[in-house]
């Protein structure tokens, strides 16, 4: 039928709904068979709900790793050629992205990147014993000016030497630091374990010593 034809044919009965009064049942079907017809003729049939088109653009996946530049690309290479298991170059760098009383920090110089490996390697470690997330890298290094902002912070702290690691783990810090002093004990590393109320801090500074 032609759209035409169905125009036609519903003004008709349209037209005869003011002699009978109302519709009959007989009105009513045909209506709705032509509503069908017109349906299944002249409307699209619609796409599955949560089923793409096949012709429509797909997403592009995304990335977790961010894009770095210059001096970060650079350190993130050396990162990610530790062979860490669980921690990643951008959660390091981003680390260093924060400002005390005005005071930027910054990555550390080159000279000392060497230096971070056997702390990050610790970290690692207790990251697959602990079996939870490692929530965020509070600190890594300092530079001294960015040091001297931090409340209760060491003139001389193994952050400003980039052997140092402030860390949060899905879980509580007492346990945290019990797996860091097992690790030490098992001769894993020789360096500082430090229990704070949010977060453990490691170093691998060649001593040990807690707090």
């Amino acid at each position: 039928m032609s759209r035409r034809s169905f125009i036609d044919r519903s003004f008709s009965l349209a037209a005869a709904l003011p002699m009978v009064g109302l519709w009959s049942s007989a009105h009513r079907r045909e209506l709705g068979e032509l509503a069908s017809e017109w349906r299944e003729k002249y409307l699209p049939t619609p796409e599955p709900i949560g089923v793409p088109r096949s012709d429509a653009p797909q997403p592009r996946p995304s990335t977790c790793e961010p894009r770095f530049s210059g001096t970060e690309k650079a350190y993130a290479s050396y990162l990610g050629g530790l062979g860490l298991r669980h921690i990643r170059p951008h959660e390091v760098i981003n680390a260093h992205h924060r400002t005390r009383c005005g005071v930027p920090n910054h990555l550390p110089p080159r000279e000392l990147w060497e230096r971070l490996g056997p702390t990050l390697k610790v970290a690692d470690e207790m990251r697959e014993r602990l079996g939870v997330p490692l929530r965020v890298i509070a600190s890594v290094y300092r530079s001294p000016a960015y040091n001297a902002q931090c409340p209760g912070a060491a003139t001389r702290s193994q952050h400003i030497e980039n052997r140092a690691l402030d860390l949060i783990f899905d879980t509580s810090p007492e346990h945290v630091a019990r797996m860091a002093k097992h690790l030490r004990a098992e001769g894993f590393f020789r360096g500082g374990v430090g229990l704070y109320p949010s977060f453990v801090h490691v170093d691998t500074r060649g001593y040990n010593a807690t707090w």
